[in-house]
């Protein structure tokens, strides 16, 4: 290549722009070797493993970007006013400055979102756009526009810039103020007088800024990036003008490098659409990989990694990669290659480390209460190492004596279950870590010193080099909680908050498994991957394409106007279509490059939540003239030239697809639930959501901490049940004991309930007033947030109890021939081949001149028995069969009682809700019609919605039958998500891609 410099290489992914940054660099002999930055580390380290291997070359600097200006601003330490081992803070800690700034403010935004979930990462969203088009650190007075945002913003750079805080968004600024300093930019030229940058189509704003100062004083050499002369995504537009401004010589690179297969170049060329087509190659034919579900998805995706290992011998598992485009499929697929016995090497959450689990469960019993099932799980730390039979008779124990694990002395064991020495030290070490008050302080230093103390007692069994790996991310996660301490100090981080961002600071880090052996990378993280043999699974339109989220706060049009100079900018574009397509048209390139000799690709009709799905638009240009997606979404093949398809065969049952087409909308799918036992509540989940029962039922996936409202309504069961009672608050059997005298004395019966709500509240136990002993478990308090959220769910608590009382006790038109007999029991009973399981809040007995019937009785918080009694029958018998049923909860308890709820044999004559949050009086001081409503149970007759009266032929039949119907389909996939207003309750929010873009 002659010319002028800089060199500048354009051409697509595989086209051998590296290799020509490369040549320049070895053809080069300046005083001081090269400098080669690029964007990312692995292909940083790819870079120097291909220099040494071919010229034996070692002296060529290969970093990132970003390391350079860390580097720089470390040796020029005392010209940026920051500290010589000055380290960027975390993205937590971040936010955390972030966030205080924004209360410095304290706008009309402060006031109407600073409490909305996401708020904060959403400014952080618009602050990374603001400083990735400034030239600067310190803003300049005319600069920003006094727009809320800006004026945010300014405080955000101020608070940057008193307290020495060093970010990784804001680097970049320090270095560009730096490089106005001629005596500086003089240094820099002499250390590094030639300088190669490649891929620079990866450069933000403030990056290509300081690659023209560079190149203005006569350093920047050579450059690569995938660019052309036109684009729809404004940041490639604003490459390309940077390209032009550097006036060098450009060479476009179209073939394929040499290290490439011509197939898989072939099929990059597809997908990019261009006109630029080579000769079809027969022999560089490739897979596509199709199935009905994930399961079988990664089963066949193993199955070819197991042939290929064993018809190669030179191939070795370190060789193949597989890029798991959407995440849910990495769970399935190590557990595939773990039963075939094929190593693997993947990214472990850091959460997982058994320190760093510890230490968040210590963190979370000192800041949320002391929970019940935090103490759980603390006992039962692998870092620990209790014997499972050791623990079962400590628990023992603690029953028997009636006292907390904490408070049991080794003196209160019995002589029959002294532990060894080795559990005795672990139980004493937990202890003292958990009743030591001094210390929840909480500090980085406690965290480690507790965990180390320990792991020291613990009897953890693992393999060396695994525990040394752990320890070391568990040493680099309490580096992380110091950064935040540090800038807590700074933006007073609330006390409250200290276990949401220690929490988070677990996603800055990955462990890598200990092993080596076939790799597996999530779609994000392929820069710098180069591997023989590549597998891309899960390319379907649900993980590719994807918009990427627009602004909520602030309208991406209104961007430029937070800058008052009217400079040049380029905006994200998120709703642009044609920018959306040319950038997920570069994310499955990259994903196809990856490869050098082989290269399969995989998708299926279910995705891993259980929705029907197609495969990506961009199969069509994959496959060209040689097949076709059909209208079912089914891919077709007719010419082997590129690709031969595979289809994959079903793991649970070895069926192969089937040859015929299904509607795509009729389709049953595969049976994934092969258990024919439900509960009520499973049934009503899956009618509310489908994909909300397949998370909890069929994935069994830990939820989300509940949210309060269903906290408080688990809180009045406890109560109401210990109250009404002889305060026990599960399966409370009254039939033998004569009708409570509270029943008939509101203040007594309202003292009962609030002396149990205290006791709930401490986790406590106490006598009731009357009778009877409350044990409370754990403390409620901390489920319900800041003290000022706990006053108030306390105080309404408190005054639903005492309208409670009172209608049990005044108003009730039967309240004298009615006592509660059943209380929080449980049932099963069969409908056809299901069983059903659940559990009844009470059950009362009610006697009158024409006999003796049953009434069930369900509390409900919320609004949704307050409908009225024909909108309540409406649920599960609705007037129009067209109409989907949507709760068949009152139906199941009257069948649970007819099946023989402790032996009872007979159908209730009423069905009742009462609605606990509708509670409330007249003018005339009777009870509103929403406080309870029941429907009523004939045996002749027809059904009367205004009446709220449902035959029990009714019940039998129609119903039942319905039911029934209803069960089988909650055995089969697919498991469609349906967005609403549950959506604000639901446990597996953050996890769902449609839900958690419901408004709260």
């Amino acid at each position: 290549m002659h010319g002028p410099y800089p060199y500048v290489y354009l051409g697509g992914p595989s086209t051998g722009k590296t290799d020509g940054l490369l040549r320049v660099c070895l053809d080069l002999t300046p005083r001081r070797p090269p400098l080669f930055l690029t964007f990312y580390e692995m292909h940083a380290q790819n870079v120097a493993r291909y220099a040494q291997h071919v010229a034996d070359r070692r002296d060529i600097q290969i970093v990132t970007m970003q390391r350079f200006v860390f580097d720089l601003l470390g040796a020029f330490f005392r010209e940026t006013g920051l500290a010589k081992d000055a380290k960027p803070i975390s993205a937590p800690a971040r936010s955390l400055v972030v966030r205080a700034a924004w209360k410095t403010v304290a706008g009309p935004l402060w006031a109407r979102y600073h409490d909305a979930p996401g708020a904060v990462e959403e400014t952080t969203r618009i602050f990374d756009w603001l400083s990735a088009h400034r030239t600067r650190f310190d803003l300049d007075s005319d600069e920003l526009s006094d727009d809320e945002l800006a004026r945010i913003y300014a405080a955000y750079i101020d608070t940057c810039r008193r307290e020495k805080l060093l970010t990784f968004q804001e680097a970049g600024l320090r270095v560009l103020s730096l490089l106005e300093n001629p005596d500086v930019l003089n240094r820099i030229m002499l250390r590094f007088p030639v300088i190669v940058v490649d891929d620079l189509h990866y450069a933000r704003p403030d990056q290509l800024a300081f690659v023209e100062r560079l190149h203005a004083a006569g350093a920047i050499f050579a450059v690569s990036a995938w660019c052309h002369d036109h684009h729809a995504d404004p940041g490639l537009r604003r490459v390309w003008e940077t390209l032009q401004r550097l006036d060098g010589t450009v060479a476009h690179l179209d073939g394929p490098s040499s290290f490439v297969e011509p197939g898989i170049y072939t099929g990059i060329l597809r997908v990019m659409d261009t006109d630029r087509l080579p000769q079809e190659h027969r022999h560089g034919t490739h897979t596509l990989l199709t199935a009905e579900t994930v399961e079988a998805e990664t089963s066949a995706v193993v199955r070819s990694i197991s042939t290929q290992l064993g018809s190669d011998p030179s191939l070795l598992p370190e060789d193949i990669t597989v890029i798991c485009t959407d995440v849910g499929h990495v769970g399935f697929l190590q557990r595939r290659l773990e039963n075939a016995g094929i190593p693997f090497a993947a990214s472990v959450a850091a959460r997982r480390n058994p320190f760093i689990t510890a230490g968040l469960l210590l963190v979370a019993w000192h800041t949320r209460g002391r929970r019940f099932e935090t103490l759980d799980r603390l006992i039962r730390l692998p870092l620990a190492g209790l014997d499972p039979l050791d623990i079962r008779r400590l628990e023992k124990t603690s029953r028997e004596m009636e006292t907390s694990l904490l408070e049991l002395s080794e003196a209160d064991y019995p002589e029959t279950l002294r532990f060894p020495d080795e559990t005795a030290a672990v139980i004493r070490t937990l202890r003292d870590l958990l009743t030591r008050t001094e210390e929840k302080k909480l500090s980085a230093q406690w965290i480690e010193t507790s965990v180390a103390r320990l792991a020291q007692v613990g009897r953890m069994s693992a393999d060396p080099d695994f525990l040394e790996t752990q320890k070391t991310i568990f040493e680099v996660w309490v580096g992380h909680i110091q950064d935040m301490e540090t800038t807590g100090v700074a933006v007073r981080l609330p006390a409250n908050e200290t276990l949401a961002f220690v929490e988070r600071l677990c996603d800055l880090g990955e462990t890598e498994t200990p092993c080596s052996g076939v790799r597996i990378v999530d779609g994000n993280t392929v820069e710098g991957v180069l591997t023989r043999v590549c597998y891309v699974t899960g390319l379907s339109e649900n993980t590719s394409p994807r918009v990427e989220r627009p602004f909520q706060i602030v309208e991406e049009s209104a961007l430029p106007a937070l800058f008052a100079d009217g400079r040049s900018v380029a905006l994200p574009a998120c709703r642009d279509r044609q920018a959306w397509i040319e950038r997920e048209m570069r994310r499955l390139v990259t994903w196809l490059s990856r490869g050098t000799e082989c290269l399969t690709l995989s998708v299926s009709r279910h995705s891993a939540v259980g929705q029907l799905q197609l495969p990506s638009p961009f199969f069509e240009r994959l496959l060209g003239a040689d097949g076709e997606i059909d209208r079912h979404g089914r891919l077709r093949v007719d010419r082997e030239i590129l690709w031969r398809l595979d289809h994959a065969t079903d793991p649970e049952n070895g069926s192969s697809e089937p040859s015929a087409p299904d509607p795509p909308v009729t389709d049953t799918g595969e049976r994934v639930v092969h258990a024919a036992v439900y509960s009520a509540s499973q049934v009503r989940t899956y009618l509310r959501c489908p994909l909300q029962f397949y998370y909890d039922r069929v994935l069994h996936v830990d939820s989300d901490e509940a949210p309060g409202p269903m906290r408080r309504g688990s809180l009045f069961h406890t109560i109401l049940c210990a109250g009404l009672g002889n305060g026990q608050t599960t399966e409370v059997d009254l039939r033998a004991v004569p009708r409570f005298s509270w029943l008939d004395d509101g203040d007594l019966l309202v003292r009962r309930v609030l002396t149990a709500l205290e006791a709930a509240w401490e986790g406590a136990t106490v006598e009731l007033p009357g009778g009877g002993t409350f044990v409370a478990d754990e403390p409620w308090a901390g489920y319900f947030g800041p003290a000022l959220q706990r006053k108030a769910t306390r105080r309404s608590v408190e005054r639903v109890a005492r309208l409670w009382a009172e209608y049990e006790t005044l108003i009730r038109p039967d309240r004298a021939q009615r006592r509660p007999i059943l209380l929080e029991t449980s049932f099963r009973f069969y409908v056809d081949d299901y069983r059903l399981t659940g559990r009844i809040d009470r059950i009362d007995e009610v006697s009158n001149d024409k006999g003796v019937f049953y009434d069930v009785i369900d509390y409900k918080t919320g609004s949704a028995g307050a409908d009225s009694v024909a909108v309540q029958i409406g649920k599960f018998l609705p007037e129009n069969r067209e109409t989907p049923v949507s709760d068949y909860q009152l139906p199941i308890y009257a069948m649970a009682l007819k099946s023989g709820v402790s032996d009872i044999n007979a159908f209730p004559r009423t069905l009742t809700y009462i609605n606990l949050d509708r509670l409330g009086k007249t003018n005339r001081g009777t009870f509103t019609a929403e406080s309870v409503r029941s429907v009523t149970l004939t045996k002749p007759g027809e059904v009367d919605y205004k009446k709220g009266t449902v035959p029990t032929a009714v019940l039998e039949g129609r119903i039942r039958e319905e039911l029934t119907t209803i069960l089988s389909t909650l055995t089969v996939s697919p498991y469609l998500a349906t967005p609403g207003f549950h959506c604000r309750f639901c446990g597996f929010r953050t996890a769902c891609s449609r839900g958690i873009n419901v408004d709260l």
